[in-house]
């Protein structure tokens, strides 16, 4: 397991975060920190030991049809928000699937959203979002996606039990 988040955006504005798998990391499994109009959908947070999604002055991001299981062990939500205008609907919350009077596969009680903004996930559904996911798109306990728009890179960083560093290395050619 890793000490990390999974997938980090960082000042990163009007992107797309799609149908992911991100599971099993010591942090949050999406960190989104200073960016705006960001959109996150059919991703599918898994064992997180911090919150499944974490804003921190993250604004105008909408938090559609994703899959939140089971992380931030005994914590309030699976969610945190420290921005402002973010919206969240139609997630499936594992711990939140009922009640469902009137069969409709939206939960009857509003889903309670960590953080200042006091936001909630008004139509939280009862049933897991069928997500297609592909390997490309898989942060297993590998941490993380470091996405900063600023200095155009994306920076993977790879941890299972171990580190692996890759250096350039310089290939120089002699004439004989």
């Amino acid at each position: 397991k890793n000490t990390m988040s999974g997938l980090v955006l960082l000042t990163t504005d009007n992107s797309q975060l799609e149908n992911n798998l991100i599971e099993e990391n010591h942090q949050s499994g999406i960190v989104i920190v200073t960016s705006v109009n960001n959109t996150v959908t059919g991703n599918v947070m898994i064992a997180n030991l911090d919150f499944g999604i974490f804003l921190k002055e993250a604004d105008e991001t909408a938090v559609t049809w994703n899959n939140f299981t089971d992380n931030n062990p005994g914590g309030v939500s699976q969610a945190s928000d420290g921005g402002e205008n973010n919206t969240f609907h139609h997630n499936y919350w594992n711990e939140w699937t009922g009640p469902d009077e009137d069969g409709n596969g939206i939960v009857d009680i509003e889903y309670t959203i960590e953080g200042d903004p006091g936001n909630t996930d008004p139509f939280p559904i009862s049933k897991a979002n069928e997500t297609e996911i592909t390997t490309s798109n898989t942060f297993s306990r590998v941490s993380g996606f470091i996405i900063n728009e600023l200095m155009e890179t994306i920076v993977a960083i790879a941890v299972l039990n171990r580190i692996a560093r890759f250096k350039k290395r310089k290939t120089r050619c002699y004439r004989l």
